[in-house]
């Protein structure tokens, strides 16, 4: 058989030359010597090795050093990996749809004015203008979210919901999720529409003042809301607010 070494001849004639262009038959093998564990290329320089630097020790029966050969993966494993990569590869993709499919989905906050939405909910101007009067007190506001937001609605299509630390999500009118962290943002601009909600109602009663002063009080009506903002408890609807909408598993934090 050729020999196809390519390990340099170190020493004789043949000093610098390959093992293949020399000896029909390669006598070289990667050892090691059992005392101190050197790896030499050839047995005799092992011997030389073990005469020179333990010199007294007995004759040990030199053992080859086999490299392990990776041997490819058989046919079935093959296809066990092909098989767990596409689940894994259908499950992103399965992902990726769901946050980009989810909030498509869910009502946007602030989409158009609280008045017109409750309108359209209620049917008419007045039946709107009547909830929201009858709902003007500051610890009332749960009750117009309620009704405009989350009545009706599922709880994984909330507009808003929240995780531990009053971590508020939302979506803002281009589509994109509000990480609002401590619920400032939302509590603010759920208290800004209900505030401009209440004066476009208030705006309704007093155009026809005569007939709605046999069901309001209306001096009573105005000192409300113009007091609305200053008796407000942000940190009460805050706290409400998160109670109300709290849920872990909703898209916006998946």
């Amino acid at each position: 058989m050729q020999s196809y070494c390519c390990i340099p001849i170190t020493t004789g004639i043949n000093k610098g030359k390959l093992c293949k262009d020399i000896n029909k038959y390669c006598r070289h093998k990667t050892t090691a010597c059992d005392i101190c564990g050197e790896v030499f290329s050839h047995k005799s320089s092992m011997g030389r090795h073990k005469l020179k630097l333990h010199p007294g020790t007995k004759k040990e029966l030199i053992k080859p050093v086999r490299k392990s050969i990776e041997q490819p993966p058989s046919t079935q494993e093959y296809k066990k990996l092909q098989s767990e990569l596409r689940i894994l590869r259908q499950q992103m993709n399965d992902r990726i749809d769901k946050v980009e499919q989810e909030p498509k989905n869910i009502i946007i906050i602030g989409d158009e004015t609280m008045f017109k939405s409750l309108t359209n909910k209620f049917g008419s101007d007045e039946k709107a203008m009547e909830f929201l009067l009858s709902n003007i007190k500051p610890e009332r506001n749960i009750d117009i979210v309620n009704k405009l937001y989350l009545e009706g609605i599922e709880r994984n299509r909330y507009p808003i919901a929240c995780t531990d630390g009053y971590r508020f999500r939302y979506l803002n009118r281009s589509g994109k999720i509000v990480d609002d962290k401590g619920g400032r943002k939302i509590v603010s601009k759920l208290e800004s529409e209900i505030h401009c909600a209440l004066v476009e109602a208030n705006s309704k009663l007093l155009k026809d003042a005569e007939q709605h002063c046999m069901i309001y009080n209306i001096e009573s009506l105005q000192n409300q809301i113009y007091k609305y903002r200053a008796l407000g408890d942000h940190m009460k609807f805050r706290e409400v607010l998160a109670k109300t909408v709290y849920n872990e598993g909703h898209p916006f934090f998946n």
